[in-house]
């Protein structure tokens, strides 16, 4: 974590230093311009042009013709990727991957491209140019601009849902070997996941733990494809999918609620009826597992700044210190004995009840 902590460090003074450098509009802008990247990437994204490159170099005259697109657009949003080191330029039109577009790869094993797509969608991008008023009035954005909250949308949206859920699944098997590495499941019996959708992390967490059981709990469309995930990883048989809501109930009988990316979406006053269907299930051996990212207690670190506010244009949620966690925890009847940092910016908030 040292290591960690000094590389961070360092890419955040040359990152400083480079804007520094530059003249202040200069820098202004190219920050400012982050969204053109943002929607260029996730446009080849939908398109699976990486897919298609994942054999070597292509000319974009072929490419256009397998992606159905115009071929002189495809050109300029290549030639503007490559140029700013996302694709290799081979030749006057032809392009490649580089090291970091191997990952919109649909198959590659640290693939993002559906965290990309949901990054760049019309939902999210639609509540970001929403900020203004949400800085202004301290509401979040979703709830004004469609009437209701993310889970509801994705009811009438399944596409984006399904992308949502995907992005999900493929966060949690990025960072899944870091988690397993910081916090000792296998001191459990039978651990819930507690809004675990397809079940990526529940599976990685079985499968280093051959004695445990595990329950994946969520919402019937967020579980689809909980049976061949579970099954691709060999842990189906250990495992029993409850569909139902956590803001209704939560299943009795295990020894650990884990609860990955959940409690950032609520704001204090909506987790409480969550903390209230889990105490329930609590007993005094009974752990509390909450994966989300660590704000440091003083400036500087590895800050998840911008994540924090995804939740606060989103749902009104937000990321927590351990303090923060600590109080949201007393506020509701449990007590925070342990916060175990990883190497990436998830961190994990152990509970009991207090």
């Amino acid at each position: 974590m040292v290591l960690v902590d000094a590389v961070r460090a360092i890419s955040a003074a040359l990152s400083g230093t480079s804007r520094r450098l530059a003249p202040p509009p200069a820098s202004l802008l190219e920050a400012a311009s982050g969204f053109w990247r943002t929607h260029a990437i996730g446009a080849v994204a939908r398109l699976g042009v990486a897919d298609h490159l994942a054999d070597g170099p292509r000319d974009v005259a072929s490419l256009a013709a397998a992606t159905g697109t115009d071929e002189d657009s495809l050109f300029r949003v290549l030639r503007a990727l490559a140029a700013d080191g996302i694709f290799r330029r081979t030749g006057a039109r032809t392009f490649a991957l580089n090291a970091i577009t191997e990952p919109l790869r649909g198959d590659h094993p640290q693939s993002v491209r559906h965290t990309l797509i949901q990054m760049s969608s019309d939902w999210n991008q639609r509540i970001w140019a929403d900020m203004t008023t949400t800085v202004t009035e301290g509401r979040p954005a979703f709830p004004r601009q469609y009437g209701g909250y993310l889970w509801d949308y994705f009811v009438d949206h399944p596409d984006d849902g399904e992308d949502f859920h995907r992005s999900m699944r493929e966060l949690s098997r990025l960072d899944m070997p870091l988690i397993l590495a910081a916090h000792d499941f296998g001191r459990y019996e039978r651990i819930a996941d507690v809004g675990g959708g397809s079940g990526q992390l529940l599976a990685g967490v079985l499968t280093a733990n051959p004695h445990v059981r595990g329950v994946l709990y969520d919402l019937p469309a967020a579980t689809a494809d909980a049976p061949a995930v579970l099954g691709a990883a060999g842990v189906a048989d250990r495992v029993e999918v409850i569909n139902g809501s956590f803001f209704d109930h939560v299943p009795p009988g295990c020894d650990g609620y884990l609860m990955r990316n959940i409690v950032h979406g609520l704001t204090d006053e909506q987790a409480g009826p969550v903390f209230d269907r889990l105490r329930p299930a609590f007993t005094p051996r009974t752990r509390l597992v909450v994966l989300d990212c660590l704000v440091p207690e003083k400036p500087g670190g590895n800050h998840p700044g911008f994540l924090d506010l995804q939740m606060m244009v989103g749902s009104g949620g937000r990321e927590r210190s351990a303090s923060e966690m600590a109080a949201l925890f007393a506020a509701n009847g449990f007590q925070l004995v342990e916060v175990q940092r990883t190497a990436s910016p998830t961190a994990i908030f152990v509970g009991r009840l207090a």
